[in-house]
């Protein structure tokens, strides 16, 4: 923001009834003004001059961003201050707007709908479960490789082997083939620096130093491309940030050396990688990223074997806290199908958990979220009767309409009289799975 905006913004703050004119704005431009300062002076306790970093333009379309949220004027300072937090980590390149709505502010969000598998003959509801949240193409060959009389001998297996779904396409043809190596503990990669003639010492200080590895094991789990700027970082000491794996590398300072190095492998492997990416950051934000990395290795060693279905459920399974009763006592759904509908990117979803499960999380929520939450939480924890069926038909809504609803029936006790004429209500209503609040 210019010396000027700045005073311009200062002086509306200062004197509500200051007019265009005084400030010598047109009507349009001093409408932005009075929108952007009214975000500063929510934001000025907490984040200090940083919110003068932003320009006019970028907090007026912020502000219609919240509106938009929350469908009133009330600012809700958790988005912006997670924007600052992760641009002090490096680990955003995007600007403000471009980050809110990544994150849902202000977006249109759709409730996707729970899938109800089909129960499979010859499996139990567990193992088809099982096989519903696998990768596709591993379940195809799971049923074409395997014979049916052996088919309940190597799900179990599989399923004690890789509790987050089946492995990838290629590691089922070989343990479809090789029931020994599928029931036997897997091998933990190890990986030791040696010393090599094809480089100085000094080179393969800085790589030892940083990886306890050799630079050719390295280049091997990178493309070319990422390798020769991630050369350029230690060997030539180039900023981060002039390189185009800024943000990577950043990644990689925040994690201790075996996590580097387990990160460094996963990356070579794009779709994998943004799946993870995207988890690790919602982790940072928690505080959790160093804990997430651990689990992950500790569950996924070959990360050949590992698909973009097993860190979805893999994630799920770390970040929401308690099992899949505790979910199925409060909401009348499994954990997976919970998340579903909770997004754990929402900070609602984050302060709910931490509300019912005491996750203690390091979470700053603002006041309009907090009392969603408080609404939320009254509502799953002391008002509905304890029937799994009318909770399970209130989860499945989604949290903007079951606001909705609580907003239009003040009733202090949810009986089953209740909850049962509220949803044959609702049966004959259309009910929009486009979600303006984002929740």
């Amino acid at each position: 923001m210019k010396p000027t905006d700045i005073i311009k913004i200062k002086r509306i703050i200062s004197n509500n009834n200051i007019s265009a004119k005084e400030l010598e704005l047109s009507d349009s431009d001093f409408l932005a003004y009075k929108e952007a300062a009214r975000i500063v002076k929510a934001l000025i306790n907490t984040l200090g001059n940083k919110i003068y970093e932003c320009d006019v333009v970028d907090l007026f379309i912020t502000s219609n961003l919240m509106r938009a949220h929350t469908g009133t004027d009330t600012i809700i300072p958790e988005f912006i201050e997670r924007y600052f937090n992760m641009r002090d980590k490096k680990l955003t390149t995007k600007s403000l707007n471009e980050f809110l709505v990544e994150m849902g502010c202000g977006a249109n969000s759709e409730v996707k709908h729970w899938n109800y598998p089909h129960l499979l003959s010859n499996f139990s509801s567990s193992e088809t479960y099982y096989l519903a949240q696998s990768n596709q193409e591993s379940v195809n060959a799971f049923h074409a490789l395997l014979p049916e009389d052996d088919k309940h001998i190597f799900i179990k297996a599989f399923m004690k082997r890789f509790p987050y779904g089946l492995p990838a396409h290629r590691s089922m043809r070989y343990y479809c083939k090789y029931f020994i190596a599928l029931s036997s503990a897997p091998e933990i990669p190890k990986y030791e620096f040696k010393y090599t003639p094809f480089a100085t010492i000094e080179e393969q200080v800085k790589w030892c130093q940083f990886f306890k590895v050799n630079k050719d094991i390295i280049m091997s789990w990178m493309d070319n491309h990422q390798f020769q700027e991630l050369e350029k970082i230690l060997i030539e000491n180039v900023n981060p940030e002039n390189t185009k794996i800024g943000v990577f590398f950043r990644i990689l300072e925040m994690l201790d050396v075996e996590q580097r190095c387990f990160v460094m492998r996963l990356s070579k492997h794009e779709e994998l990688y943004n799946t993870f990416l995207s988890r690790f950051k919602l982790m940072v934000e928690v505080g959790k990223e160093k804990e997430y990395v651990i689990d992950l290795m500790k569950y996924f060693t070959n990360i050949a074997e590992i698909t973009t279905e097993n860190l979805k459920w893999h994630f799920v399974d770390f970040a929401y806290p308690k099992k899949d009763n505790d979910y199925i006592k409060i909401f009348g759904c499994s954990k997976l199908e919970f998340a579903v509908k909770f997004p754990f990117r929402n900070v609602l979803t984050q302060v709910l958990l931490d509300m019912i499960f005491e996750t203690k999380n390091a979470i700053k929520a603002s006041q309009y979220t907090n009392d969603c939450v408080e609404k939320l939480y009254y509502f799953f924890v002391e008002d509905l009767s304890k029937n799994v069926y009318y909770r399970r038909k209130f989860c499945e809504l989604g949290a903007a309409k079951i606001l909705e609803i609580l907003d239009k029936h003040k009733a202090s006790y949810k009986s089953d009289d209740w909850s049962k004429a509220v949803i044959e209500g609702l049966a004959s209503e259309q009910i929009d799975t486009i979600q303006p609040n984002a929740w």
